[in-house]
């Protein structure tokens, strides 16, 4: 087996990492800093106490790092998985434009609403049994842009 990367340099620590958070990168994508070989979307950061800063890494090199391949690949799916429901969001079925021409979805005790205001498109997430609702504070071209961006507040209001 060939060693990349960090894994050759005996000054980075190989284990006792600490996961921080997780990225998506989206369109981007970048090299795993530990391998330095792989390239990747999906990216863990990770932190050590005898290195300074964090390292990004892919799914496979953060899981070795932690000493815990399971939570990594946990970790990955999720995200794999996230991303998969951000990309059909905008056109599941469920959506309907009412005699407003307002774009309407009800999912999962969450009403999204995409309007057009002053010439752009904004909107409001409202998860409807605890009544908390979330505008948009940026203007989109079309209801397809404010959808995607609503995607991420429909899933953190969707979990309360």
């Amino acid at each position: 087996m060939s060693v990349y990367g960090k894994w050759s340099n005996p000054g980075v620590p190989h284990k006792g990492w600490t996961f921080v958070y997780e990225e998506d990168l989206e369109s981007e994508r970048m090299i795993c800093e530990m391998c330095e070989t792989e390239e990747i979307r999906f990216v863990h950061h990770m932190e050590h106490p005898n290195y300074k800063g964090d390292l990004r890494a892919g799914c496979i090199c953060a899981g070795k790092m932690e000493e815990n391949l399971e939570a990594s690949g946990r970790r990955d799916r999720e995200m794999r998985n996230r991303a998969a429901r951000k990309r059909i969001f905008p056109s599941l079925k469920g959506w309907r434009v009412n005699e407003r021409g307002n774009h309407i979805l009800r999912r999962d005790g969450c009403r999204i609403t995409a309007f057009l205001k002053e010439g752009s498109w904004s909107g409001c997430v409202e998860n409807l049994t605890t009544k908390e609702k979330i505008w948009s504070n940026l203007p989109y071209s079309t209801p397809y842009e404010f959808k995607v961006a609503a995607f991420a507040v429909f899933e953190k209001l969707a979990r309360h």
